[in-house]
């Protein structure tokens, strides 16, 4: 009968009520939480597969390097290294300050000394086109 008295009490009600709001306020923060964490997780992921594809693309470039290909090359390119039987061609640009005589030298000695002649465009299009000088 005690028991009685006990549960129908305000007070007993009021804490009843009080612990089933703190319980509700938990439960919807765990909830809440957990949403945060899925989104986190799902960005997590996603971070890390793009971060395997660059993990992938380095191996692919590091083994490239390491290839005799790309060493041949660079050897070519930066140390001007040739396999035999072949020619190595230099491309110079013409530079502001150089000289027209020095330009002549320079094609004269490229051309194997032979006379380049001095005409306009319009004239190496005709001789291009209809070889007419």
């Amino acid at each position: 009968m005690n028991f009685r008295k006990i549960f129908n009490s305000k007070i007993t009600l009021c804490v009843i009520l009080l612990l089933l709001g703190y319980l509700g306020f938990c439960l919807t923060k765990a909830v809440i939480e957990k949403q945060q964490m899925d989104v986190r997780l799902a960005s997590l992921k996603k971070e890390l597969a793009i971060m395997e594809q660059q993990k992938a693309d380095n191996e692919k470039m590091k083994d490239y390097f390491a290839s005799e290909e790309f060493l041949q090359k660079e050897a070519r390119r930066l140390l001007s290294y040739q396999k035999p039987g072949e020619e190595v061609v230099a491309v110079i640009p013409k530079k502001e300050g150089t000289t027209t005589q020095a330009i002549q030298e320079l094609d004269n000695k490229e051309l194997g000394n032979k006379i380049v002649e001095k005409s306009s465009n319009f004239q190496k299009w005709l001789q291009y086109f209809f070889n007419k000088r």
